[in-house]
């Protein structure tokens, strides 16, 4: 079980078991076969290895990774580097026989653990043994001053994500520090560091951005507004570095992209470290990474005017020398219209924001979009495609319960379409139409009849729900308007009738004036607001 998937406490009750059971006198004093010794869950690399996951899994792999180890079944090797007697296998270079080659291994040990109790990290860089051993190592022995964080390829990728410049390169004992110096002194030790372990461990379908609408006046301050020429030309934007094509550094590494630009962009250029850092993102923006755009971002006033999907255009999501905005990543904008006010501060051009990694901030700024019901929903029958406009009588809605879940996976679609729209909308239908099942055991609940989202009867009314996943109440029931009333036109029955609109924003009172709007000009209409990660509901009519 790894940091990631173990409460806090646990964590730290088992480095405080590995520590008594380990000081360093112990350590000082092992012996070959205290150190490794199959079957034995007591040796030193037993505990490293699984009496210890909850502090950090060393990864698997062979045994080779402690330098030397008991043999048990160990086949022969042919592999140069080892050296082996009928008990031991062990590098070569660390001695001519077990005996040799543990004494310094055991001496590279408690190297470790002495620089890593006085802080000298920078020491252990330097230390050969295999380092992902080394770093468990020191890491138990630090006092809490290192990660508990030992593939290479994750710590760099943290450091990254902290903005470091030389993540690629630097020594694992300064990523390490650097990384830590991000936790807030409040925060528990191991929350921290299993949160960032999923964070670097995990592959999204997608990334998530923020990005800015506003360009530099000739006073340096933020104020022309560009949205509607990126509205009108279907891309996001930005104006730095004008006259530079970057079209050859498109998904390139954040490292090569800020290289590139040392050597080919004059230091002279206005706003030059801000604009380096808006490329390595601005570049490595990819088909299907969602962009949330704003119109103000600092003192804690993010405000959300638009979402977007970015698409390839002629082969391409990058486009160089637009006259208007200068660089160009083409997108397909969902959503429009919007000023949702998230209360946060957000003041760079761009952002990455990573789910999970700032409590509630991902789902503030994405809202509906952020939505992941973590469950995998199968297609029980085909939903049906065509319909007529004949009137449909009572038989023909059926009788019984017929929830069709739709498929929430990835779809291909030709880049005009844009389908997270749709996965969204189906999330939440599937998760709604069980909602109510549950909610009202004895109604008959039936989900994609006729076109209808889900419809709901029992023996005195009929509700007919239409859901949609757009980021404001009123753009949900303004979508929803014309599609209720045709389903009801149509719906010939001696039930009363109900017509409801679901979405997963809270209403503003300029949305419940809109729903009393409506009521007064004779659309019986209300408003669901359906909390999907709460299982629950308010209705507004």
């Amino acid at each position: 079980m790894s940091i990631a998937k173990t409460n806090s406490n646990v964590s730290h009750q088992k480095l405080h078991d590995f520590l008594e059971r380990w000081p360093i006198a112990a350590v000082e004093n092992l012996t070959l076969e205290q150190y490794t010794q199959t079957k034995n869950p007591d040796t030193f690399t037993y505990w490293l290895e699984y009496g210890s996951e909850e502090i950090g899994i060393l990864g698997g792999g062979t045994s080779s990774k402690f330098g030397i180890w008991n043999r048990g079944s160990d086949k022969e090797s042919t592999y140069k580097a080892f050296s082996s007697t009928s008990e031991y296998r062990w590098f070569k270079k660390y001695g001519e026989n077990p005996t040799e080659a543990f004494q310094k291994i055991k001496s590279n040990i408690i190297r470790i653990i002495r620089n890593a109790q006085a802080g000298n990290f920078n020491m252990i860089d330097r230390i050969d043994i295999d380092s992902m051993t080394k770093w468990k190592i020191a890491f138990i022995y630090s006092q809490f001053r290192l990660l508990p964080i030992y593939k290479i390829d994750l710590v760099r990728k943290l450091a990254k994500h902290f903005e470091y410049d030389n993540y690629a390169i630097a020594p694992l004992s300064e990523l390490h520090q650097f990384i830590l110096s991000h936790k807030a002194a409040t925060e528990d030790f191991f929350d921290f560091s299993s949160r960032y372990f999923l964070i670097a461990d995990t592959v999204p379908e997608r990334n998530y951005y923020i990005i800015g609408s506003k360009y530099g006046d000739d006073d340096g301050n933020d104020t022309i507004d560009v949205f509607p020429d990126m509205l009108e030309k279907s891309a996001i934007s930005t104006g730095f570095f004008w006259n530079t094509n970057f079209s050859a550094q498109v998904g390139q590494d954040h490292a090569a992209i800020g290289k590139w630009i040392k050597q080919n962009v004059p230091s002279s250029e206005s706003k030059y470290a801000t604009s380096a850092r808006t490329f390595k993102y601005f570049l490595n923006l990819k088909k299907g990474d969602l962009i949330a755009v704003k119109s103000h971002g600092r003192f804690n006033s993010l405000t959300i005017i638009a979402f977007a999907e970015v698409v390839e255009k002629n082969g391409s999501v990058y486009s160089f020398g637009d006259p208007d905005l200068g660089h160009l990543i083409h997108v397909n904008f969902l959503e429009t219209g919007l000023h949702i006010d998230t209360g946060l501060n957000y003041a760079l051009t761009i952002h990455h924001i990573v789910p999970g990694e700032r409590d509630g901030h991902f789902e503030k700024i994405f809202g509906s979009y952020a939505i992941d019901s973590g469950e995998e929903f199968s297609l029980e029958e085909e939903v049906i495609e065509e319909e007529d406009h004949d009137e449909v009588t009572e038989d023909e809605w059926g009788l019984k319960d017929d929830i069709r879940l739709k498929d929430t996976s990835p779809i291909i679609r030709s880049p005009s379409e844009v389908k997270i729209v749709q996965q969204v909308h189906n999330k939440i239908q599937n998760s709604f139409a069980q909602y109510l099942k549950m909610k009202f055991p004895d109604d008959e609940v039936c989900t994609e009849r006729r076109r209808i989202d889900i419809w709901r009867r029992n023996k005195k009314d009929f509700f007919i729900y239409e859901v949609k996943p757009y980021n404001t109440a009123y753009v949900c029931i303004r979508e929803a308007l014309g599609q209720l009333t045709d389903y009801a036109f149509r719906k010939k029955t001696a039930l009363k009738r109900h017509l409801v609109v679901v979405g997963t924003s809270q209403p503003n009172q300029m949305e419940k004036e809109y729903l009393k709007f409506l009521k007064e000009h004779g659309f019986n209409i209300s408003y669901e607001h359906y909390d999907i990660a709460k299982k629950s509901s308010v209705t507004y009519a």
